[in-house]
């Protein structure tokens, strides 16, 4: 059952300027890849400054991310670590996202009822997802 983080996350850093130099940092292939990245980071209470540190540095421990092999060689490798278990939508994304769900229920009784009950399990200590309303959108993030 998802977690729904209430509190507020903080303002992504200098947004504009890593926006127009996006491709500078070489961490993804397109745009729209940065700006999932950005949302992610804000979402956990990280930056690109700290998945860098985390990369030059051979921490293996990043965002609840384990390499136990002496970390990540590149920033690349970590950021597809993140994707994997990260995944930002635009809102209207996660609607539609929401919407295809009802395809998973017989009835729309039960479509709703594990609607609610997702939504119900915020005050759960430990979820296997949290869902974080970021500057651009929402970020699904989950544990396996």
């Amino acid at each position: 059952m998802p977690y729904i983080r209430q509190e507020e996350v903080k303002p992504i850093t200098a947004k504009a300027y890593l926006l127009e130099n996006w491709e500078k940092y070489d961490l993804v292939d397109t745009k729209e890849d940065f700006i999932a990245l950005l949302n992610i980071l804000q979402a956990c209470g990280e930056s690109i400054d700290s998945l860098h540190n985390v990369v030059f540095n051979g921490i293996e421990e990043f965002i609840d991310c384990i390499n136990s092999h002496g970390g990540w060689e590149t920033d690349r490798d970590l950021v597809d670590t993140l994707f994997y278990f990260c995944r930002f939508f635009t809102e209207q994304e996660f609607i539609d996202y929401i919407l295809e769900r009802r395809e998973d229920y017989a009835t729309q009784e039960e479509y709703v009822e594990a609607i609610r009950r997702e939504a119900s399990d915020a005050d759960e200590d430990f979820a296997d997802t949290q869902i974080t309303r970021t500057d651009d959108g929402i970020v699904r993030r989950i544990w396996v």
